[in-house]
């Protein structure tokens, strides 16, 4: 009887570790998916952060250009109306000198103006940069390290 009971023990002792195994197999293909559906949701949050920092600074950057055009605009008619008042100034005068200064004052308000102009972009430029960190959301820079 010994030799007959010894092979039904080694039958459930096989039962007993194929259940084991099966048991295992459940349990990590359980966290498997867990850790798939985490990792989803994580990538739908950093996607969703993504999107509306795109469209904020989209938002801005428009608000931008549009001051940075009415800028341009800006500086395009001061410069014409300061050429045609130097243009009717050098037709009415005869003297040399006074062609000479007339040029001269041009030149320096002419470029004073083009660097108010490029202060004013960069200023523009800068705020934009800012608002755009700004607008950045702080665990999205901390996921993009990893």
């Amino acid at each position: 009887m010994a030799q007959i009971s010894k092979p039904q023990s080694d039958k459930t002792t096989r039962n007993n570790v194929a259940e084991r195994a099966v048991d295992a197999t459940h349990s990590a293909t359980g966290k498997v998916e867990d850790m798939g559906r985490n990792g989803l949701a994580e990538m739908q949050r950093n996607a969703t952060a993504t999107l509306e920092t795109q469209r904020a600074v989209a938002g801005q950057g428009a608000q931008d250009t549009k001051e940075f055009g009415q800028a341009l605009s800006q500086l395009f008619n001061e410069q014409a109306q300061h050429n045609l008042e130097v243009f009717t100034k050098l037709t009415r005068t005869f003297s040399l000198t006074e062609a000479a200064r007339i040029q001269g004052e041009f030149l320096r308000v002419s470029m004073d103006r083009s660097v108010q102009f490029t202060r004013r972009y960069l200023e523009t430029a800068q705020a934009t940069m800012f608002s755009a960190m700004a607008k950045m959301p702080t665990d999205q820079a901390s996921t993009s390290r990893r």
